[in-house]
């Protein structure tokens, strides 16, 4: 997975199934999808309406940042918002 390689979203998500997958994720198809739900606020018949459109850049460096640890942590650890203390 590299931003250098521009690419749509069932690109991005065929992807990201397939590095879970080798990582053990036993989930990959479903924390795949829900990561990139959660980077672009998509459902799914928006994706399979747009499923061959091109990622912008900011959110598929964000998608394969969080692909990338999520073979090391649970789903909920990268989605949870963070709380600040004061």
């Amino acid at each position: 997975m590299s931003v250098h390689d521009r690419k749509n979203l069932k690109s991005a998500l065929e992807s990201a199934i397939l590095y879970l997958q080798k990582q053990g994720v036993e989930e990959a198809r479903q924390d795949a999808w829900l990561l990139l739900e959660h980077v672009c606020g998509i459902s799914h018949s928006t994706y399979f309406v747009h499923s061959e459109d091109e990622m912008p850049k900011e959110q598929q460096e964000q998608y394969e940042a969080l692909v990338r640890k999520r073979g090391a942590v649970s789903y909920t650890h990268l989605t949870l918002p963070t709380k600040r203390i004061v």
